[in-house]
C-alpha cells in the first residue's frame, strides 16, 4: 500500500506570514526585489528626488518637512496598488505591507517543509 502525504497548512511556522513564507525573504530580501512593495519604492525613489531637490536648493529642514508632508499626501492619494489596504497610526500604513515587502506578493506556503519552524 502506497502512503499519501498530504500537506499540512503552516499556519504555526515562524515563516508563515499572511499567506506565504518569509524565509527567502528575509534571508536576502536585496535579492527579491519583485517582493517589495511597488507603492513604497515608489515613494522612496520621490523621497530620493526631493533630498536632492532640498540640498540643491539650501532649503531650511521646518520648511523641508511641511514641503514634504504635502507631498507624501499627494503620493498617498494617487497610490496606483489596487491591493493597498490602509491600516496602522501612519500614512503610509497598509495591511498588506511587512518591513517593506508586500505579503501578497510572498511565495504561497504549500505547507510544512523542511525549513518549518514552530
Amino acid at each position: 500500500m502506497q502512503a499519501i502525504v498530504i500537506p499540512l497548512p503552516a499556519t504555526g511556522c515562524e515563516h508563515y506570514c499572511g499567506r506565504g513564507c518569509l524565509l527567502r525573504a528575509t534571508m536576502d530580501p536585496c535579492l527579491h526585489e519583485q517582493w517589495r512593495c511597488a507603492v513604497v519604492r515608489e515613494w522612496e525613489r520621490a523621497f530620493d528626488e526631493y533630498l536632492d531637490q532640498v540640498d540643491q536648493f539650501d532649503i531650511q529642514a521646518e520648511t523641508a518637512t511641511r514641503i514634504w508632508c504635502r507631498r507624501l499626501a499627494r503620493l498617498v492619494r494617487a497610490s496606483a496598488c489596487g491591493e493597498r489596504k490602509p491600516g496602522g497610526d501612519s500614512a503610509v500604513s497598509c495591511q498588506n505591507l511587512y518591513y517593506g515587502l508586500c505579503l501578497l506578493r510572498l511565495p504561497k506556503c504549500e505547507g510544512r517543509c523542511e525549513n518549518f519552524k514552530g
